[in-house]
């Protein structure tokens, strides 16, 4: 009988137009592209507003973060504009070259004109994360959490000195294996890092020529690695 009545149903020209079609479509889940030299693309996020600090104001931290290396780069600022954002930016130019891309969400301060125009300046393209979907910068993501569980582990009672430990909590970041690369961001820049407590030594007695192979195969390597390390880890989050 259930059968005569779902035949009926799907014959009838009133209840195919006017009943509400309740099956829930979803979208296939799509691994996004991967980096495969660093600076293709680059992160950016504010963390903030924070306690007040210092004669300066400063109440955020402006982040970046390459999608490759996961290298990063945090700079305390007193306010979100596209002024002030855009001047953090040309500062991390002049130490690490123009990146192709930047991957942002739709604070006012990244998709204002300003903004706009000295990404236009730099032929930097602009990609935007969809609003309230803070999954499209993960990556990004899970590192404010560890610069916020840092500064919180050694910030005074009112919570006020944060500038001053950002650097070390980053510098702690960047000499860190990643979990998703597996190495630290500053190796993938070509050398392990060197830090007072580390069993790593400096080769010495190489020559320049020698030295500049070394760099290219391990360069080579660990940014191979590094993909095969990260879209490994997209595919553990699909599933």
């Amino acid at each position: 009988m259930r059968s005569d009545f779902e035949d009926y149903v799907k014959k009838s020209k009133a209840c195919q137009e006017n009943k509400a079609l309740r099956k829930i479509n979803k979208a296939p889940m799509e691994i996004t592209t991967t980096s495969t030299a660093p600076f293709q693309r680059v992160a950016l996020d504010i963390v903030g507003p924070l306690p007040e600090s210092g004669t300066a104001r400063l109440r955020y931290i402006l982040t970046l973060q390459d999608d490759l290396t996961k290298h990063s780069v945090a700079y305390p600022i007193h306010s979100t504009t596209a002024e002030e954002t855009s001047d953090c930016l040309i500062h991390f130019i002049s130490l690490f070259g123009i990146p192709k891309s930047f991957l942002t969400d739709q604070r006012t301060n990244f998709t204002s004109d300003f903004f706009k125009t000295t990404c236009q300046f730099l032929k930097i393209k602009q990609l935007w994360s969809s609003p309230y979907h803070p999954q499209t910068q993960r990556a990004l993501e899970r590192s404010h959490s560890t610069l916020k569980e840092y500064l919180k582990s050694f910030v005074n009672a009112n919570q006020n000195n944060w500038p001053t430990y950002v650097y070390i909590a980053i510098l702690t970041y960047n000499t860190t294996p990643h979990t998703t690369t597996k190495f630290t961001p500053y190796e993938l820049f070509g050398q392990k890092p060197y830090i007072p407590n580390s069993i790593y030594e400096r080769s010495s007695g190489t020559t320049y020529s020698d030295y500049i192979k070394m760099l290219q195969h391990n360069l080579k390597y660990t940014r191979e690695m590094a993909v095969e390390n990260i879209l490994k880890s997209k595919e553990s989050s699909k599933s």
